[in-house]
């Protein structure tokens, strides 16, 4: 059922062609929050062991991720401005 609202509700329209392969931890709860509205730019680290255990990556209650595509993230780097298209 999920798959059919993905494909037909116009809210879900950006996550039908972008191929979504990276991770990266945005805020931890207590710590501060990057002036960034969408990916941390400023934690270099990017969750991309796939047996790794959340609790070894310091993923737990009320962290928060950012789930991108990896090469549009290296071309953001680039220029990091908001760009509203």
């Amino acid at each position: 059922a999920l798959t059919i609202e993905i494909n037909t509700d116009s809210k879900f329209k950006p996550y039908r062609t972008v191929k979504f392969d990276t991770l990266k931890i945005y805020t931890q709860p207590f710590k501060n929050k990057t002036q960034n509205l969408i990916i941390n730019i400023d934690n270099t680290g990017f969750l991309n062991d796939n047996k790794a255990l959340l609790k070894d990556v310091d993923v737990y209650n009320e962290t928060e991720l950012s789930f991108f595509n990896l090469e549009a993230y290296k071309q953001f780097e680039k220029d990091p401005v908001m760009k509203w298209e």
